[in-house]
């Protein structure tokens, strides 16, 4: 994976939500515009476009706008100890963008949690209010003994089935397995998203990261992700986030207040929903540096840039 630096030109915000993919000798571009009110913009043009590839410039033979995709999201709820306080406001972002981001008739959802292990409650599909339920129902897992803040009586909490400490968080298979259930319920022309809320603080699980990553990479599954986390722990690992984001061509938000939910629930759904596809027959062997620039005197903000 190659990272991919964004010279931006002024007062659009610009959100990479997509990846880098080489077919035979052409390469595609994706990547999605939104303005400051975080709307899509849907008017940029081919001549806007200048890309260079390690220091020099390649021809950019299209730019099209995908239109508005349809979306399959698989959502992932993080109900690991460390999120006991934070789980509600996990479950009430799920909920809000269930009800104010998705469409009814159109987008399909599934809903699962995890801690120590994976456990799906909503298969793909388009009863949004089931989803919610099934979000509802939600608890968090904690350890026998446990007694709050990170402390534990008495002996070693017990160890779950797939051989990790019960109240542990397995970020990494989580992600793995949400893009599997999408996966297996793929069909027609949707997006596919896997949405993560969790704290993003990987404890436990079989999943190495590196490797991890190179899987999700391989698959037709944007992976973003939503920070919440109680700041009596770890609070957000922004890093890792993303790590697990940008490869996938996907983006990490993380509301600092609760008047901030809208704005980035809104960003998230029209970075799923809306991009762009430059290609290009220019790419060279080891693109180890890739820089966007677009014509004019408007400044374009970089949220998630990546190469594959």
């Amino acid at each position: 994976m190659t990272r991919i630096r964004f010279l931006l030109l002024p007062s659009l915000v610009f959100l990479f939500a997509g990846t880098l993919l080489a077919q035979s000798k052409e390469t595609k571009i994706r990547f999605s515009v939104l303005d400051e009110q975080n709307n899509p913009v849907k008017d940029l043009q081919f001549s806007d476009l200048h890309v260079a590839i390690n220091k020099k410039p390649v021809r950019i033979n299209s730019l099209k706008l995908s239109g508005e995709l349809p979306l399959r999201v698989m959502i992932l709820i993080d109900c690991s100890m460390s999120e006991q306080r934070t789980l509600p406001d996990e479950k009430l972002f799920a909920e809000s963008f269930i009800d104010k981001a998705l469409k009814k008739g159109i987008d399909i959802v599934g809903v699962a949690k995890f801690s120590s292990s994976v456990d799906l409650l909503y298969d793909p599909g388009s009863d949004f209010k089931l989803a919610k339920t099934k979000l509802g129902s939600i608890e968090v897992e904690l350890p026998s003994g446990y007694i709050g803040g990170g402390v534990m009586v008495g002996g070693p909490p017990p160890i779950s089935p797939g051989g990790t400490s019960s109240g542990s968080t397995t970020v990494f298979d989580a992600v793995s397995r949400g893009i599997s259930f999408i996966a297996n319920s793929s069909s027609g022309n949707k997006r596919n998203v896997v949405l993560l809320i969790s704290d993003g603080v990987n404890t436990a699980g079989d999943k190495k990261l590196k490797e991890a990553v190179k899987e999700w990479e391989l698959s037709d599954v944007a992976v973003f992700a939503v920070g919440i986390g109680d700041s009596n722990y770890n609070g957000v690992d922004n890093k890792t986030f993303k790590k697990i984001t940008e490869p996938t061509g996907g983006l990490a938000v993380i509301p600092r207040k609760a008047m901030d939910t809208d704005p980035q629930m809104t960003r998230l759904a029209n970075s799923m929903r809306y991009y762009y596809e430059a290609t290009t027959t220019d790419l060279l062997a080891q693109a180890n540096d890739v820089k966007v620039e677009f014509a004019g005197d408007k400044k374009l903000q970089v949220n998630s840039v990546i190469m594959r």
